[in-house]
């Protein structure tokens, strides 16, 4: 009886991410609500190019050069 029970239990909780998408309309790969942030920019509007190097220390830290960017 107990492993009845155990299984019930793990199948009805496990069950919930099969009905986690819900049952909106579009939401994914939407345009319009994504960020620029990350996103490349057009080659022709750029007005300046920054070099940054990165290099990693002996203790794993990352450095930066610049360390600062004002933007």
């Amino acid at each position: 009886m107990k492993h009845i029970i155990a299984a019930t239990v793990l199948m009805a909780v496990s069950s919930g991410a099969a009905l986690a998408g819900g049952t909106h309309a579009g939401g994914h790969g939407d345009k319009a609500a994504t960020m620029p942030i990350g996103s490349p920019g057009e080659a022709g509007k750029a007005k300046r190019t920054i070099n940054i190097s990165m290099s990693e220390k002996d203790d794993g830290k990352m450095l930066f050069q610049p360390a600062v960017l004002k933007v």
